[in-house]
């Protein structure tokens, strides 16, 4: 369970002050973000704050209503609040738009190295970062590399495919298989008939199990540039088990 050090209570009591003028701005980014085609990570609502409290009853959040916050079974004014956090930060701590934010109000920060996942959180953040701090860090990716083995090759190849073609995502995945009923392999149905037979996925701890056509292109597209041989426990989707390897193949 996180706490707020006590040096942090400027950040967190400034959050409480502006929170009307905070949370209107968030919804305007999540709107934003939204009509841009970018999901927002962390979900902002006209009831909420960025911080929890947390009590013998856990971590909770702290909403705001009609001037009042609560949180749980615990109900302050905004003078109250602004008391509690001044007296007792470590039993409040921020939510994910404001972790950043208090750990660059502790240590500065130039730049943050992240993946896309971790610095998709900034596009909300930049918000609390621009109103809390007048500062923000620069955002910097980090390196990415897709590693195909001879496996993976053989795949490729063998469905006329190239490692760029995996990232369009499994529906238009699939589109490139339509053509397959024009060469003689039969209608989508049978040739999703033809891959239950022939796509088998081994996975560690399990049996063989068939699978359709449609799981194929999602196991497809959600591992295939993540195949390492022997270090498969790192791919980035939980839901396909460690070690997998793929044996596809297509008969008239």
């Amino acid at each position: 369970m996180s706490r707020s050090p006590p040096v942090a209570e400027p950040v967190l009591a400034n959050a409480i002050e502006q929170r009307d003028a905070l949370e209107e701005q968030l919804l305007q980014r999540g709107t934003a973000l939204e009509n841009a085609g970018y999901p927002a990570q962390v979900k902002v609502t006209a009831r909420s704050t960025v911080l929890f409290h947390i009590s013998r009853d856990g971590r909770q959040a702290v909403t705001s209503n009609a001037g009042s916050f609560e949180s749980g079974n615990n109900r302050w004014t905004k003078s109250q609040l602004l008391a509690a956090i001044h007296s007792e930060p470590e039993s409040f701590s921020p939510n994910a738009l404001l972790r950043p934010v208090v750990q660059d109000f502790l240590l500065p920060t130039v730049a943050y190295i992240g993946g896309p996942s971790e610095i998709s959180y900034f596009a909300q953040s930049e918000v609390l970062y621009r109103n809390l701090l007048g500062r923000m860090p620069v955002m910097l990716p980090r390196a990415g590399f897709t590693v195909v083995d001879t496996k993976a090759q053989r795949l490729l190849k063998q469905y006329g495919l190239e490692v760029e073609d995996v990232w369009v995502g499994p529906q238009e995945l699939r589109k490139r298989f339509i053509p397959i009923q024009t060469i003689g392999f039969g209608t989508p149905a049978q040739v999703d008939e033809t891959l239950m037979r022939n796509i088998s996925v081994e996975t560690s701890g399990l049996s063989y199990q068939a699978i359709t056509a449609s799981t194929m292109f999602d196991v497809f597209g959600m591992t295939l540039v993540a195949i390492l041989k022997g270090n498969t426990a790192s791919m980035a989707t939980r839901s396909v088990p460690a070690r997998i390897t793929l044996d596809c193949t297509i008969l008239p």
